[in-house]
């Protein structure tokens, strides 16, 4: 078994604000060779693998020659590469989003703003990085670009400041390079953040398959056990309604077994990443074990599974005046309509238990991690 990790990084910025020079600091190495062969003006994304070593891999997707005054254009196709990757494949994500701004510019572009709280309205995590942020009285204005920033969602904690290259200023003055150390943390706890935004949209999806497959199995077991003849039978519309709900117990239990296996995907993945780097880090990084309890609690639906096994024998009376094949046809359209009405509050308490699951899981892992 391969124990080499991959990572999708999608780097967003404008042509000179150092976003190779930010890459080849904070990934300890030359890994792109600043500006060399790039077409500045071209539009597009573009994606180099980057071997870190022999058990890491990032893929980094580049914007190149993002322009103000094509700024509607760039906003569609940034969003449209991270839906892309958007999928149930962990390892498919963009895992990180750098947005580069040079701290020289002294201020955030409407554009810039426009395609970064997009990105952070449609639930992903933006790392706004502060390039040049050496310059010479430059604390006042970086504050500033903060306030700006924290309005249309990004957090401050993941505002950094960062000069990737050091070197001699006017005036005789030396700056080091600084924010490798607090990009890596930043990448490591958005990368959980990340995790938490995504996975309820799979679960949903899930959810929806696995409660929509038991809907139609149902219907076809309508179809087939209510006849002209036995239409009105309690007793038959009793074992209709108690192989209803052993169809839902056995759905719950494979969809609980997928969401689980999902969950685990998602924690393996995100301490294989995160312990990759933390070795950029630290030489030698504890062992990352806080794994949350994805216990899933099933039975809160129990009220539902009870109205599904008597539903049936409590329709509404339809008369003496139908034919039997009407009463019939009567009879499994009334269970129907009553089934599509569980399906959806089933739908519903199962999507709004497992958003409140995820909480406590974001929360608790987050506070470990502290």
């Amino acid at each position: 078994m391969s124990n080499i990790v991959e990572t999708n990084v999608l780097i967003i910025g404008k042509s000179g604000v150092g976003k190779s020079s930010l890459l080849n600091y904070i990934f300890g190495k030359e890994l792109m060779k600043t500006g060399t062969g790039r077409p500045v003006t071209e539009k597009g994304i573009f994606t180099e693998k980057l071997r870190i070593n022999d058990e890491f891999v990032v893929n980094i997707s580049d914007t190149w020659g993002i322009e103000a005054n094509k700024a509607k254009e760039w906003e569609k196709l940034i969003r449209d590469e991270v839906k892309k990757h958007d999928c149930n494949e962990i390892s498919a994500w963009f895992h990180t989003i750098f947005f580069c701004i040079s701290a020289r510019s002294a201020r955030v572009e409407g554009f810039e703003k426009a395609i970064i709280k997009s990105l952070v309205d449609d639930g992903n995590k933006v790392i706004v990085i502060l390039t040049h942020s050496d310059a010479n009285d430059i604390d006042i204005v970086i504050e500033e670009m903060n306030k700006e920033l924290e309005k249309i969602g990004v957090q401050r904690s993941s505002i950094i400041k960062v000069c990737s290259i050091g070197k001699r200023l006017l005036g005789g003055r030396t700056t080091q390079t600084f924010g490798r150390e607090e990009t890596l943390y930043c990448i490591k706890n958005n990368l959980w953040e990340t995790i938490c935004n995504k996975l309820p949209n799979i679960f949903d999806k899930m959810i929806d398959v696995s409660i929509d497959s038991w809907y139609y199995k149902c219907c076809e077991h309508i179809e087939e056990e209510v006849t002209w003849y036995n239409c009105q039978s309690n007793n038959k519309l009793g074992k209709i309604g108690s192989h209803i709900k052993l169809l839902l117990d056995d759905k719950l239990i494979d969809l609980k077994l997928k969401m689980r296996a999902k969950y685990d995907e998602a924690y393996d993945y995100y301490a294989s990443l995160s312990t990759r780097y933390q070795i950029m880090i630290i030489e030698r990084p504890e062992n990352i074990n806080f794994k949350y309890s994805f216990n899933f609690k099933i039975d809160i639906i129990e009220r539902i599974e009870e109205n599904i096994a008597i539903f049936v024998v409590n329709l509404i009376p339809l008369g003496i005046f139908f034919s039997g094949v009407a009463l019939r046809d009567l009879r499994k359209d009334k269970i129907k309509d009553n089934l599509e009405s569980c399906r959806k509050e089933i739908s519903k308490e199962l999507k709004d238990k497992c958003k409140e699951h995820i909480e406590g899981m974001r929360n608790y892992n987050l506070d470990k991690n502290a």
